[in-house]
C-alpha cells in the first residue's frame, strides 16, 4: 500500500510540503525574513505536531518493496515535522542569527556566507580577522543550537526513540547505522596518503608547514592557484546546457536559479523541490573556482532527480527522497570535474601531473571532511550533553583534515540541510554508478542520450529509488569507502 500522506492528511500534506520547501529555499538563498517562518507555518498546520500521525505510519505492517519505501519516506517526513513542531521557534531564531551581518575588511558577511568568502580571500590575516569578527554571532548561534538539540531530542523520545540520533538512523533505512564505521575505515585507509600529499602541496605552494595550518588555510588552498585560473566564474546553467542537451535531460519544469553572492545566503550549493516535477530551486554561492564546478553540477543532479517524476504520483514519491540515494546523484554529477575527458570536452583542459594530483587531493580531502563530520554527527545527535563536544569535534575533524580546527564550530552539523552521513554514503557509492554508466553506455556517458534515458527512468520512479534499490539496479551490493578510496588513488597516481 502507498499514498500514506494523501490518506492521512488529504491535500494538507502537499500544501505543507510546498510551504516548507518555499521557506527553506528563501532562507538558504538569502531571501527569507529572519525571525518569522517555521513557527508560523507550524501554526497553520498543527496536525503535523501530533505524534499519532507519525505512529499511524510507523506502526503499520510491512509491505512489498514499493510500500516499504513509501512507508519509510512518509514516516521520516512526519517524524521530522513532529520535531520541527517542537523546535520551530528556535529554528527561526537560528535563521535570524545566521543571516545577521557583521563587518570585516570592509565587507559585510554572515555566518551563512563566511565559508564562501574565506575560500576567496588570499590574505591569511584577512581570513583570521573575518573569523574573529564572526565570534559574537557564533556564540549566539551556539546557544540556540543547544536549545534545538534539546528540543529535537525530547521530540524523538516522545516518538519512542532513545535520542534524535536513533530516530534519524532508523528513518534512514538499512545500512545507515554502518555509516560511521565505514567513515572511520576510510579515514584510516587514506590517512598517510592525504597527509603526505597535503604536506607537500602546502609547503610548495603556500610555504606553510602542516602543523601550523588552520582549516581556512586548507580550504583556501584547495580553491586557489592554478585551480582558480582554469575554472572561471560563469553562468553555470548556460555552461552545462550542451551536456544536458546531449543526455536529453533538460527538465521541462521551471527552475528558480540563484548564482549570486550575498551575506544572507549559505555558501554551499543546494537544490530544493518547490512543486515537483513542475518547479525546483537551485542555488550556488559563486566563488570563481573549481568549487563552482562541483557545487553546481552536484546541486543540479539533486534537482534533476525530482524533475522527471510523474506529476500524478503519490505525494511521498514526488516530494520525498532517500537522502543517501539523492546524494549519489549529487556526487555523480559533482565528480565530473575529476573526469579528464569531461575536462577536455567542456573546459578545454588537458593538463596532467601536479594539476591532476591537486584535483585528486581536493576530492580526497572533501571525502575525508564528509567522513569526519559523519562520525562526529552520529555522536552529537546521540548526546544532548554537549560540554565535551567541542573538544571531540576538534579532535575528529583535526584527524580528518590534518589541520587545526576551531572548536567553536562544534554545533555546525545542526544547521545543515542534509546529514553528513548521507553525503558520505552518496560520495562513496557514486563511483560505482559512474563505472556502471561507462561500462553499459560509453566512457563518456555524459555525451550519450541512452545514458540520460536510463537516468530519467530511475528518476521517474521518484522516492521508490532507495539507496538499496539504486545499488541493485546498477552496481549490485552497495560499494562503500573502500571502492571510493581505490578510485581516488587511481586519480592521484
Amino acid at each position: 500500500m502507498s499514498g500514506y500522506l494523501e490518506r492521512l492528511t488529504g491535500n494538507s500534506g502537499n500544501s505543507f510540503l510546498k510551504e516548507l520547501s518555499g521557506r527553506l529555499f528563501m532562507e538558504f538563498s538569502g531571501g527569507g525574513k529572519p525571525g518569522d517562518g517555521f513557527a508560523a507555518i507550524m501554526r497553520r498546520f498543527p496536525d503535523f505536531g501530533e505524534r499519532e500521525l507519525f505512529q499511524s505510519v510507523w506502526g503499520s505492517g510491512p509491505g512489498e518493496e514499493e510500500a516499504a519505501a513509501g512507508k519509510r519516506l512518509a514516516a521520516s517526513f512526519l517524524a521530522h515535522a513532529f520535531a520541527l513542531s517542537r523546535s520551530a521557534g528556535v529554528e527561526d531564531g537560528i535563521e535570524g542569527v545566521m543571516s545577521g551581518t557583521f563587518s570585516s575588511g570592509g565587507k559585510m558577511l554572515s555566518l551563512k556566507s563566511l565559508r564562501g568568502e574565506l575560500v576567496r580571500q588570499p590574505k591569511r590575516g584577512e581570513r583570521e580577522l573575518a573569523i574573529k569578527a564572526a565570534k559574537p554571532s557564533l556564540e549566539k548561534l551556539n546557544a540556540l543550537l543547544r536549545k534545538k538539540l534539546d528540543a529535537v531530542t525530547e521530540a524523538a523520545r516522545d516518538l519512542g526513540f532513545g535520542d534524535y540520533g536513533e530516530l534519524a538512523e532508523r528513518m534512514s533505512g538499512p545500512g545507515a547505522g554502518d555509516a560511521a564505521a565505514e567513515a572511520r575505515a576510510f579515514l584510516s585507509d587514506t590517512e598517510y596518503a592525504s597527509r603526505d600529499l597535503l604536506t607537500w602541496f602546502l609547503s610548495r605552494r603556500m610555504d606553510l608547514k602542516l602543523p601550523r595550518a588552520e582549516e581556512h588555510d586548507v580550504a583556501f588552498f584547495l580553491n586557489s592557484g592554478e585551480l582558480r585560473g582554469l575554472f572561471p566564474a560563469r553562468d553555470m546553467f548556460s555552461f552545462l546546457r550542451p551536456m544536458l542537451d546531449a543526455l536529453g535531460i533538460v527538465p521541462e519544469g521551471g527552475t528558480t536559479y540563484d548564482g549570486g553572492r550575498k551575506p544572507g545566503k549559505i555558501s554551499d550549493g543546494f537544490s530544493i523541490p518547490l512543486d515537483p516535477p513542475l518547479r525546483a530551486g537551485l542555488s550556488i554561492y559563486t566563488v570563481g573556482s573549481v568549487r563552482d564546478y562541483e557545487h553546481f553540477p552536484g546541486s543540479l543532479g539533486r534537482m534533476l532527480s525530482y524533475m522527471f517524476t510523474e506529476r500524478e504520483d503519490y505525494a511521498e514519491f514526488r516530494w520525498l527522497r532517500d537522502a543517501a540515494a539523492e546524494s549519489v546523484f549529487d556526487s555523480l554529477f559533482r565528480s565530473l570535474v575529476h573526469e579528464p575527458k569531461w575536462l577536455a570536452k567542456y573546459l578545454r583542459i588537458d593538463e596532467g601531473g601536479d594539476f591532476i594530483r591537486l584535483l585528486g587531493l581536493r576530492r580526497l580531502m572533501s571525502a575525508r571532511r564528509a567522513a569526519g563530520l559523519s562520525i562526529y554527527e552520529a555522536d552529537l545527535l546521540k548526546n544532548s550533553e554537549t560540554a565535551a563536544m567541542p573538544e571531540h569535534y576538534a579532535r575528529i575533524m583535526g584527524l580528518a583534515l590534518h589541520c587545526r580546527i576551531d572548536a567553536d564550530g562544534y554545533l555546525g552539523p545542526l544547521t545543515m540541510p542534509v546529514r553528513h552521513s548521507s553525503l558520505f554514503r552518496g560520495a562513496a557509492a557514486a563511483p560505482a554508478l559512474s563505472n556502471y554508466l561507462k561500462e553499459r553506455f560509453d566512457e563518456e556517458w555524459w555525451r550519450v542520450a541512452e545514458a540520460g534515458q536510463f537516468l530519467k527512468e530511475l528518476w521517474r520512479d521518484g522516492g521508490r529509488i532507495t539507496f538499496e534499490v539504486l545499488s541493485g539496479r546498477t552496481a549490485g551490493p552497495p560499494r562503500g569507502g573502500e571502492y571510493l578510496r581505490r578510485v581516488i588513488e587511481e586519480e592521484l597516481d
